[in-house]
């Protein structure tokens, strides 16, 4: 986890263990959280679209975040570059990690599933972690299947 967190590339590109057939085109999910990590990963994930692939941006509501900044900085980011932006309020008893889960299941289900996720090594909270710089954020951790 230590190497991950220290590396120069921020963003970690997770696919599910379901095997797609080649397609024309694919969705990309950002984890965005609104931090300048989350920032680059968004710009990394749009470099690799193509055309007719569809980007989506998610947000859980958490503690320290101002969810109406979101969708501006996702705006200003991607241009003229069509992109959902969801935000997605976070229930008591869940964490992050199984709200994005749940999300992420009821797209599948929904016949809207997302083909890849990404995911910056660090989050908007790392600051309050001891020895933050060096080590993974808890939902990079958690979405790349660590904890």
């Amino acid at each position: 986890m230590k190497f991950l967190a220290q590396q120069p590339i921020t963003v970690a590109i997770i696919k599910d263990s379901n095997m797609t057939a080649v397609k024309e085109a694919y969705r990309f999910g950002v984890l965005f959280d609104g931090s300048p990590i989350a920032e680059k990963v968004l710009h990394r994930t749009i470099s690799m679209l193509n055309d007719q692939d569809r980007l989506t941006c998610i947000t859980v509501v958490e503690v320290g975040l101002d969810h109406a900044t979101i969708e501006p900085k996702v705006r200003a980011i991607t241009g003229d570059r069509a992109c959902d932006v969801v935000i997605l309020e976070n229930e008591p008893s869940m964490t992050i990690r199984d709200r994005i889960k749940q999300y992420l299941v009821e797209q599948n289900e929904s016949n809207a599933y997302i083909d890849f996720c990404a995911v910056g090594n660090r989050g908007l909270n790392v600051g309050n972690a001891v020895d933050g710089a060096n080590y993974l954020g808890t939902v990079a951790q958690a979405m790349i299947g660590f904890n």
